[in-house]
């Protein structure tokens, strides 16, 4: 084969190989349009723990589907020893720490929990 050939045959290739990328994963990636997120909150008035769908721009506390008070916190756990907790809230508006240590263990390997129970 021709090298100008071989050359516009890699380029054809290389196009329909991106154009299928793009065309497959364009409703699974589109993270710049996507708001909203799933996470595990706990209840602090009743002392339940319960997933929503929250906004980007919702913040904490929520209201609890079980005794409608707005005291749903999110919930975190310790990477170190698998610990759940909810770190209480404080100031004025109420918020929870950026970064809580471990009740159990002390440890600041911490993170907020997704949306699972």
């Amino acid at each position: 084969m021709d090298k100008k050939y071989s050359i516009a045959l890699v380029v054809i290739l290389f196009g329909a190989a991106g154009g299928l990328y793009y065309w497959r994963s364009a409703d699974l990636n589109d993270y710049g349009t996507r708001r909203n997120y799933n996470a595990s909150l706990h209840c602090t008035s009743c002392n339940k723990d319960f997933l929503a769908e929250l906004d980007v721009a919702d913040t904490p506390p929520v209201e609890c589907p079980n005794c409608g008070k707005m005291t749903g916190w999110y919930r975190w756990e310790c990477a170190k020893c698998n610990e759940q907790f909810t770190p209480p809230a404080s100031g004025n508006p109420p918020r929870q720490p950026v970064a809580p240590s471990c009740p159990k263990c002390g440890s600041s390997a911490t993170g907020r929990m997704g949306g699972e129970l």
